[in-house]
């Protein structure tokens, strides 16, 4: 994946943690408000699609129901690349946010084990 696509998509889930961050007991409680605005529909499709779009996505299903095949405008077709992309960068943050916080848990649980008596 693309460093430009995917600097973006960290400097707003760095922005949107806010005071996320707190500690909590429960694994990933610090991510899972910033997955959360990172997977909501309206803030991945805000601003993406007019009307017009949804018209022509539902004559292409209309079409297809009825045995026809109909090409989407190229229009439509970079605006659905668009939307993979972004689809993309989202779960690879997503992907590296959770990586991140597992990895802190296990070094937190290893630091535990270490302190207890008789640890090896």
């Amino acid at each position: 994946m693309r460093a430009t696509r995917l600097i973006p998509a960290m400097l707003t889930a760095l922005f949107l943690a806010g005071p996320s961050w707190a500690e909590s007991t429960e694994p990933f409680s610090r991510v899972d408000p910033i997955i959360e605005q990172l997977i909501q529909p309206e803030n991945i499709l805000r601003g993406r699609f007019a009307e017009e779009d949804v018209t022509e996505i539902f004559t292409i299903i209309r079409s297809d129901m009825a045995g026809k095949q109909v090409e989407p405008s190229e229009r439509l077709k970079k605006k659905m690349e668009a939307l993979g992309a972004s689809l993309e960068a989202r779960g690879a943050l997503i992907g590296m946010l959770l990586l991140n916080e597992l990895e802190e848990n296990v070094k937190q649980m290893v630091r535990e084990l270490n302190r207890q008596p008789g640890a090896i």
